[in-house]
């Protein structure tokens, strides 16, 4: 690969996101931006999180537009599946802020950034193995289902018309990631590139704007890579989604993503077009060299 030292504008991930007001008070939900401003899809500003005396993530920052595809790569410890856990409201930050369509949420639960638009895939496969495709993705929605544990054990009538529609729309998302014909199969005998469709088809019935998938290239074979990666393309078009990837295939990074992101040592290394990430002499002795 060759390298150029021409010199690359990199925005500053550090500058603040001035058009996000923070709400600091953990009992409220969020608070909105400015409406003279557009919001960001997602905004990641200077998060700083420890484990133990082991520093996960060190000021990382990023910003993702709405609509964007955003690849976040680094090597394994960069804190990439970290930053995801923050954003998805599985693992608190020491310091920092994150905000979604100018909406404050690291102070939020993870149900309730769920309910803001948040979904996301894992990097181990975190379907229920011994369940069916389609009970598997029915999980996915239910949010919708609700009712508690007395309707669920008197079978309620407005519980059953709930479940009717989950099952419904569960069925219409294994239609459009194309694996329909799997409702009913055991989703632990399945391939396992079918098995991250079904996980995907999951997320999507969540309803999400900002849609995080961890490695999901990781484990496919060469021709699946393109496949999943055209699924990603028209799925964003199709749902209007935001999605940010954590993924290591250099080579389906940047055929797919708009804007691509660097950690390093849990910190922001470059962000940027693909390109000029690609041609950045800092990320190439870093990390594309070494990339598969």
């Amino acid at each position: 690969m060759r390298v150029t030292t021409a010199a690359i504008n990199f925005k500053d991930a550090t500058t603040p996101d001035r058009a996000v007001r923070i709400h600091t008070s953990a009992q409220a939900t969020t608070e909105q931006i400015s409406a003279s401003a557009t919001p960001q899809a997602l905004s990641v500003q200077d998060v700083h999180v420890r484990f133990g005396g082991v520093a996960a993530l060190a000021g990382a920052s990023l910003a993702v537009q709405t609509g964007v595809i955003c690849g976040l790569i680094g090597p394994n410890g960069a804190g990439k599946t970290t930053l995801f856990n923050c954003v998805s409201g599985l693992t608190a930050i020491d310091s920092g802020r994150i905000a979604i369509a100018g909406y404050r949420i690291d102070d939020l639960p993870a149900h309730a950034r769920a309910r803001l638009g948040v979904s996301r895939t894992f990097q181990n496969l975190g379907l229920y193995q011994e369940m069916s495709v389609l009970e598997n993705v029915m999980l996915g929605g239910h949010a919708e289902i609700g009712g508690g544990l007395l309707a669920a054990a008197l079978r309620l009538p407005g519980l059953a018309r709930h479940e009717r529609r989950v099952r419904e729309r569960a069925l219409m998302a294994l239609d459009e990631i194309g694996i329909a014909a799997f409702a009913d199969a055991i989703a632990g005998t399945l391939p396992y590139g079918t098995m991250k469709r079904v996980e995907l088809a999951r997320a999507l019935m969540a309803r999400p704007k900002l849609l995080l998938l961890d490695e999901p290239a990781g484990g496919l074979a060469h021709g699946e890579i393109e496949e999943f990666a055209e699924l990603v393309r028209t799925l964003r078009h199709r749902y209007v989604l935001t999605i940010v990837l954590v993924e290591h295939h250099m080579k389906f990074v940047m055929a797919l993503c708009d804007h691509v992101v660097v950690l390093h040592l849990g910190a922001t290394l470059a962000q940027g077009r693909p390109d000029d990430v690609r041609h950045d002499p800092r990320v190439i002795a870093a990390y594309l060299g070494a990339a598969r």
